[in-house]
């Protein structure tokens, strides 16, 4: 009772390996995004004086919160832009599961870097291995994107080629080869290109035959 009924044929076991690769490895990734988040939080380290005043708490704290919200920032950027990918990604497969994993290595080392920039604060030393590892994340997330929208096809087919190439790029195409949602009109913001697609994508998976819904209980 409440376990999950694994498919007998070919066919539907391939499709239900491939969900199961896609669904592990989103869970993992925002996992990952979520414990770097809330290690940045866990690494601000407020006066222990007793007595001390606002001022002087809010000069301690000042600088570990500017370090905190430059790299919330860098996360949630980094986050947005992964979602935005797998929205538009069918499967997954070795590669991209490789590079996914690189990147998320690449995210969970950010709240050591905060740290390091925090406590070297004005050392160029610091400060290029911060800038170096968020250099790096973009990189792999661009690998990401790259394989699996140029190299191995794996992104929807309304993403044309062009728009694979620029999909950085405020381009009005790219919204309106989506469905609209409820009547409003389409935004060519990327932010809004990305809430589109992602409210899009069931209607898009079904009509490619791809089906990411939970396994059914025996």
């Amino acid at each position: 009772m409440g376990q999950l009924e694994h498919p007998d044929s070919g066919a539907d076991q391939a499709r239900w390996r491939h969900r199961h690769w896609y669904d592990r490895l989103m869970l993992l990734s925002d996992g990952v995004f979520a414990i770097a988040l809330t290690l940045l939080a866990a690494d601000i380290a407020p006066p222990m004086q007793p007595g001390a005043s606002i001022a002087a708490i809010w000069t301690a704290l000042g600088p570990q919160l500017d370090a905190y919200a430059l790299s919330a920032v860098v996360i949630g950027v980094f986050w947005l832009a992964h979602r935005r990918f797998m929205a538009m990604t069918l499967t997954v497969d070795a590669p991209v599961t490789v590079i996914t994993l690189v990147m998320l290595a690449l995210v969970a080392l950010i709240p050591a870097a905060t740290r390091l920039a925090d406590h070297q604060q004005g050392s160029p030393a610091a400060m290029l291995t911060y800038s170096g590892l968020v250099v790096a994340i973009g990189v792999a997330c661009a690998a990401l994107w790259g394989y699996a929208a140029l190299v191995a096809g794996l992104v929807v087919k309304e993403v044309t080629r062009a728009q694979r190439w620029f999909f950085f790029t405020p381009d009005p195409d790219h919204t309106a080869s989506l469905p609209s949602v409820d009547g409003r009109a389409r935004a060519s913001a990327p932010w809004a290109r990305a809430w589109h697609a992602d409210r899009a994508l069931p209607h898009r998976l079904a009509d490619a035959g791809v089906d990411r819904s939970p396994p059914r209980p025996g």
